[in-house]
């Protein structure tokens, strides 16, 4: 019976996932134009570079997971993996180690990913909750939604279009949990919740607050649903824990102007609601307004005219979808100036009002698809899909490089080597940065013999000798981390006394041998643990759940078995 089910399944399903690869194709195919293209945070393929050097210098108990950049900052190591979302650079890393592809192809399949499996995630998120037609209308609205593209081909934000792809396996996770009761979807919700956090920082923010208040609006009292949210933010504990307490040490110039980014960015309401208007680089379209707008109504005559009981049922969860897309939407708004301003210290985050569009790629499609699935008129509900197809067909030009590059060498913009701001998240004692590679990884005063017998960037050891005590300079950007040993001793650290926020100690006469290396922290360790304690917690749940799907299969099994053998046919050809 179960196989019959899973080939039914699977006929049914095919034809749709014809159309998707129809869609992802159309979505995806700039990607596979020969050469490159260049992005407004063209930083990519040096993060992804740099992390493969850090994977392979098998620092793994010091420096695992990543996130010091040694050789960035021309050579003065910058803590940029502690605080950029990770898993993009992780995963062009290991794809350029393990496959021995260039570091542009790495970049070029990591670009390619969202792009090809964000479409399937968000078709098996809809069909937990809407039947097979209304699903691939509103697929096609999400693969072709604006933001998705620009994020892609335009600005480059690869770690935000990964979490837009995976933000809707994350729910549609939790509509698994709510429609089978069983534990497989809360499995599902916590990895693409853990995925989405270490995607994109600002993304997995959104997507933690919108579970949050989905949780206290239909899961308030659901234990297992507040269990897989925390064991999902306990699993990507190594990331956000050391952050929170580093941030108030690095320079993260871009919340001096965040407040003028955000008013600078929001668009006049008359703008929002117009039909046709787009923003100058065509982010999305006040048609969104209006969808959202006629599924509200939609579903209020419904309600009103009582033509539905189901609606009437899940009024509140169909009207959560509607409201919420809408108030995200209107966001956008100078009329919602205020508001910004009054959450700022929390908001500011964001940096640009625009990045609510990552919750919105999901949002709209999927209440537009929600409101297809109860058009009753089938010559009406044909219409309207025909129409959003029209629609997200319309937005296939932004899917697309603004020009094709050739030119396969990658460097990193500004002096220190960090993003759109020179010296964003370095520490707040470097005042300047380096204009080039320091002569000498090492230097001691008053002039003394010395030879360096071990250089791997975060961890050096040194040989020296000298009559007098003396001065020994490091030219790294100090970080809480860095030591300095001798003789099983470790010195004080002086990283004040130079604008480029080196560090150096005093040293004792004598010859002598001096480790000066880069390792994990308290907090990063108790961060690592606390990962490494979800994961277990994980992996358990994970294989109990294994073992019901095992027994419950080999009991059908023994059950059909047993009703086979008794019957007088089958021990006719038994004799």
């Amino acid at each position: 019976m179960k196989k019959y089910y899973n080939k039914l399944m699977i006929k049914r399903e095919f034809p749709s996932f014809i159309i998707l690869l129809l869609f992802i194709f159309l979505s995806s195919k700039a990607l596979f134009h020969h050469g490159f293209f260049r992005t407004i945070d063209d930083v990519t393929t040096v993060r992804i570079i740099h992390m493969a050097r850090e994977l392979q210098r098998n620092e793994i108990i010091d420096n695992f997971p990543v996130r010091i950049a040694s050789d960035l900052s021309n050579n003065y190591g910058y803590p940029i993996y502690l605080f950029y979302a990770p898993l993009t650079y992780y995963i062009g890393a290991l794809l350029m180690i393990v496959l021995k592809i260039s570091h542009i192809t790495a970049t070029k399949w990591v670009y390619v990913f969202p792009l090809i499996f964000g479409p399937l995630f968000f078709y098996w998120a809809t069909r937990q909750k809407l039947s097979i037609f209304p699903a691939i209308i509103a697929t096609c609205l999400y693969t072709f939604f604006p933001y998705r593209g620009w994020d892609t081909y335009i600005r480059g934000g690869v770690g935000e279009a990964w979490a837009m792809a995976f933000i809707p396996a994350m729910i549609g996770g939790i509509f698994s949990m709510e429609k089978n009761k069983n534990n497989l979807g809360g499995l599902i919700f916590t990895s693409f919740l853990f995925l989405s956090v270490i995607s994109h920082h600002l993304a997995g923010l959104q997507a933690i607050l919108l579970v949050i208040i989905y949780g206290f609006i239909f899961h308030l009292k659901n234990k297992k649903f507040w269990k897989y949210f925390f064991l999902g933010i306990g699993l990507s504990s190594f990331y956000w824990l050391p952050i929170i307490f580093y941030l108030k040490i690095v320079r993260v110039t871009y919340i001096d102007v965040n407040a003028g980014n955000i008013i600078k960015h929001l668009i006049p309401l008359s703008d929002l609601i117009r039909i046709n208007y787009q923003d100058n680089d065509k982010k999305f379209s006040t048609i969104f307004f209006y969808l959202q707008l006629t599924g509200i109504m939609f579903f209020t005559l419904k309600l009103i005219f009582k033509k539905n009981k189901q609606i009437n049922l899940n009024k509140k969860w169909i009207f959560f979808w509607g409201i919420s897309g809408l108030i995200l939407y209107l966001l956008l708004s100078s009329s919602f100036g205020l508001f910004w301003l009054l959450t700022l210290p929390v908001s500011g985050l964001l940096q640009f009002p625009w990045r609510l569009l990552v919750l919105l790629s999901f949002i709209i499609p999927f209440f537009t698809g929600l409101t297809i699935n109860y058009l009753n008129n089938h010559l009406i509900q044909l219409g309207f899909s025909l129409l959003i197809v029209i629609i997200s067909l319309s937005f296939l030009p932004i899917f697309k490089p603004k020009e094709y590059s050739f030119f396969y060498e990658y460097k990193a913009e500004g002096p220190c080597a960090t993003t759109t701001w020179e010296n964003e998240y370095l520490p707040i004692w470097v005042k300047e940065c380096p204009k080039e590679k320091p002569k000498q990884d090492i230097e001691i005063n008053p002039k003394t013999d010395f030879r360096i017998i071990k250089n791997s960037s975060i961890d050096l050891n040194v040989i020296y000798k000298s009559r007098k005590p003396a001065e020994l300079i490091v030219y790294r950007y100090y970080f809480p981390g860095w030591k300095i040993i001798i003789d099983k001793k470790s010195y004080p650290i002086d990283y004040q006394f130079s604008k480029t926020g080196i560090f150096k100690t005093q040293i004792p006469a004598g010859q002598n041998e001096v480790r000066i290396f880069y390792t994990k922290t308290k907090i990063m360790w108790l961060a690592d643990i606390l990962t490494v304690f979800f994961l277990i917690i994980f992996l358990y749940n994970f294989s109990i759940n294994l073992l019901k799907v095992i027994r419950k299969n080999n009991h059908r099994d023994d059950k059909k078995y047993l009703k086979e053998i008794k019957n007088p046919k089958t021990l006719n050809k038994l004799k």
